[in-house]
C-alpha cells in the first residue's frame, strides 16, 4: 500500500478491528462502518471518509471500498463465525500486525479517541450501532435542537426506531459529546 493519508486511515482501522474484537464486538462491515463514523466525530481527523446516510445508519462507501483493498492486501481477513450470520473482520497475523507496528505513531495520536469510542462501543450490536450513529449524525447536523425535536427526526428517517428508542440513543449521543468535552477527547 502506498503511503499518504491511507496509510493513516488503515492503521486506525485495523486497531479499530483489533479493539473492538478485544471488547467482544462481532466486527462485521457495519460494526466498521458505525464506529468509524463515530470515530471521525470524535475528533479522529484521519478517518475523512464521506459518510451518508443509507439503509441502516451513517455510510461511508469510500470506506467499503477500502476494506475490499485491505483485504485484498491481506492486512485484514473475513473469517465466519457461526453459520447464518455475516462474516468477521480480524487482522492477519503477519501483514495486518505487522502493518499496525509500523504505524503505531498514528495510532498512539488517536489513542485517547479510540479508547473512549471502543469503550463506549465495544459490544454493541448492529441495532443500537445505528441508532447511536445516525443519533450522532443528526446531533451533527442540528446541534441546537431539543433531544425531542432530533428523536423525532431520528424516528421519521428510521420508523423501525421507536420513539423511546430515539431519544435514548440522541440523550446517549448528548451524554458522550459532553463527556467527550469534559475528558478533553473532543474540542469545544
Amino acid at each position: 500500500m502506498k503511503h499518504n493519508g491511507q496509510d493513516d486511515r488503515v492503521s486506525i482501522i485495523l486497531e479499530l478491528t483489533n479493539r473492538l474484537k478485544s471488547r467482544g464486538s462481532w466486527c462485521g462491515e457495519t460494526h466498521i462502518q458505525k464506529t468509524a463514523f463515530i470515530l471521525r466525530n470524535f475528533g479522529v481527523d484521519d478517518l475523512d471518509y464521506e459518510f451518508i446516510l443509507y439503509k441502516h445508519g451513517p455510510y461511508s462507501f469510500d470506506l467499503h471500498s477500502e476494506l475490499a483493498i485491505v483485504r485484498n492486501a491481506n492486512l485484514i481477513s473475513l473469517v465466519v463465525l457461526q453459520d447464518r450470520y455475516g462474516p468477521s473482520f480480524e487482522v492477519t497475523e503477519i501483514w495486518g500486525k505487522r502493518f499496525l507496528e509500523k504505524h503505531q505513531e498514528r495510532i498512539r495520536k488517536n489513542k485517547k479517541q479510540i479508547d473512549f469510542v471502543v469503550e463506549w462501543v465495544g459490544d454493541r450490536d448492529v441495532k443500537s450501532l445505528e441508532r447511536i450513529s445516525t443519533a450522532l449524525m443528526i446531533a451533527r447536523d442540528n446541534p441546537s435542537q431539543p433531544v425531542d425535536s432530533r428523536a423525532l427526526l431520528l424516528n421519521k428517517l428510521k420508523p423501525h426506531i421507536t420513539i423511546t428508542e430515539a431519544e435514548n440513543a440522541t440523550k446517549q449521543v448528548d451524554f458522550k459529546l459532553e463527556e467527550a468535552r469534559k475528558k478533553k477527547i473532543l474540542a469545544d
